[in-house]
């Protein structure tokens, strides 16, 4: 009981750690920047889409902030429990191979297919110190980080678009995009001499950890020692819907990437107790991770669009300080009247709106429940601050079918296009 109060104290205290150490300031200033640039980078997407930004990047760079340093102390807290032992070999082939991999593809830099690629390379005898359980329960950590991370702020930000779906049909739906700056203590091992270790500060710690066992062999004389080491890390999430609410498909991709990670930290401690297990787990690493990616891509294209046109005027997002915000609309509203008179489509609603109104009482039918209310605006509409579902005659923006490819691949296709036109010529 005694470790475990003193490991959480220090779990706690991890914050000062960062704030002694200038360079990892440093570091931690460089990621915040990176992750605050992606945010300005959305803006200007939001801008181009919408014609207005929401929310500034600064306001989202700060929210990222405090949900990341709620990550970081659940990370500290695992890798610790864990008894997760970091090495440089290790974190250098992930790092690189995730590296190389994002030029193929840019979902390619999670660490699952880094992870699952240097364990396999391991396992073939292509590369030497590399310890497969650690590593896989590092990719299974990270994840868990992630499902946090997604619950807590997964939903917030997300831009309302007109996509291209299956059916070829222009419905609405919503890009998810987040950065997070994650502050860790990592646990780390060193080979001390015993008389070194007497002028240390130590915590006993229970017999059954740690549960991952270090490959490093002390030398003769010497005994292998964990420390922690604060290091900085960043995570990003990236997704779409189109069947429902941003607020619900974070929940949905929380949960199948927390199945995943859960069975994936189960596999990474078997694979300490056979070579069939440690197979298991490196295949399962990329594997698992592309069957969460095909779950929740097979739930948005074969489910039914949330917003289209068949249910009339529906309302997909609101733009802030509007007057559809001041009266109280919402995503998924279905404008049915018009002070009175009815209204079947997004043409009728302008129809019934233009030039202008003043005092207005619209009667609204909510999507998912099927209820009536009516909400009202003293003042002059339009502008009404609605972006509607989308016509056919609409353009999309998003096709979900349509696959991002890395600079490598783009290269490739180049350089195969400039053969077939000489042979052609």
């Amino acid at each position: 009981m005694q470790a475990l109060t003193e490991l959480l104290r220090l779990i706690f205290t991890s914050v000062g750690v960062f704030a002694r150490q200038p360079e990892l300031l440093i570091i931690g200033a460089l990621v915040i920047w990176l992750v605050y640039r992606q945010y300005v980078r959305l803006a200007m997407a939001e801008a181009r889409l919408l014609g207005v930004v929401r929310t500034h990047p600064r306001e989202h760079t700060l929210t990222a902030l405090g949900a990341g340093a709620i990550g970081g102390v659940f990370a500290t807290a695992l890798f610790i429990f864990l008894g997760l032992p970091l090495s440089g070999t290790n974190l250098i082939y992930l790092w690189v191979s995730a590296v190389l991999l994002m030029l193929i593809h840019p979902r390619f830099i999670c660490f699952s297919y880094a992870g699952g690629l240097i364990s396999l390379a391991s396992l073939l005898g292509i590369v030497s110190n590399v310890n497969i359980a650690v590593v896989i329960a590092l990719v299974a950590v990270l994840h868990l980080i992630e499902c946090v991370l997604i619950l807590l702020t997964g939903a917030e930000g997300a831009i309302p678009v007109y996509v291209k779906a299956p059916t070829n049909k222009v419905v609405g739906g919503f890009l998810m995009q987040r950065y997070w700056p994650i502050p860790i203590l990592a646990l780390m091992t060193a080979a001390l001499a015993p008389e070194v270790l007497e002028a240390v500060t130590y915590l006993p710690m229970p017999d059954w950890w740690p549960l991952f066992a270090s490959t490093q062999n002390p030398a003769e004389g010497q005994l292998l020692t964990y420390y922690v080491l604060p290091v900085i890390a960043a995570l990003g999430y990236s997704d779409f819907t189109l069947t429902g609410t941003p607020q619900r498909k974070a929940k949905a991709t929380a949960g199948l990437l927390c199945l995943y990670s859960v069975a994936l930290l189960a596999l990474a401690y078997a694979a300490q107790h056979g070579l069939a297990w440690a197979w298991l787990a490196t295949l399962f690493a990329p594997l698992g991770h592309e069957l969460v990616i095909w779950l929740g891509r097979r739930m948005e294209l074969q489910g039914k669009p949330a917003y289209d046109t068949e249910r009339g005027a529906m309302v997909l997002s609101i733009l802030p300080g509007f007057p559809a915000d001041k009266m109280g609309l919402r995503t998924g509203d279905i404008i049915r009247k018009v002070n009175g008179m009815p209204v079947h489509t997004r043409s009728e609603l302008a129809a019934a709106i233009s030039p202008w109104l003043v005092g207005v009482e619209f009667e609204v039918e909510e999507a998912e429940s099927g209820q009536m209310r009516t909400v009202s605006y003293d003042g002059k509409i339009p502008p009404l601050g609605v972006r509607f579902v989308p016509e056919q005659t609409d353009i999309y923006v998003v096709d979900p079918l349509m696959r991002p490819s890395g600079i490598l691949v783009r290269l490739w296709r180049r350089w195969m296009r400039r053969r077939r036109g000489d042979k052609h010529e």
